[in-house]
């Protein structure tokens, strides 16, 4: 395992960012690892997914 390697419910936990609804009650270490991978990027609207957050996104849809 990398530093970069997510678990499926983190994976499960970025999924929620893709709606146009905010989530509410995110775990806070998942929010923590998805920031600290630069795959969510914290605006003044709210948490949103980054490029690389939109491909990891796609890749893992694709691998299920």
């Amino acid at each position: 395992m990398s530093d970069d390697d997510l678990t499926d419910a983190e994976l499960a936990t970025l999924a929620r960012f893709a709606g146009p609804e905010q989530p509410e009650d995110v775990d806070p270490q998942h929010f923590a690892a998805l920031l600290a991978l630069a795959l969510l990027e914290q605006k003044e609207g709210g948490p949103v997914l980054t490029r690389s957050g939109r491909e990891r996104l796609a890749a893992w849809n694709g691998a299920r």
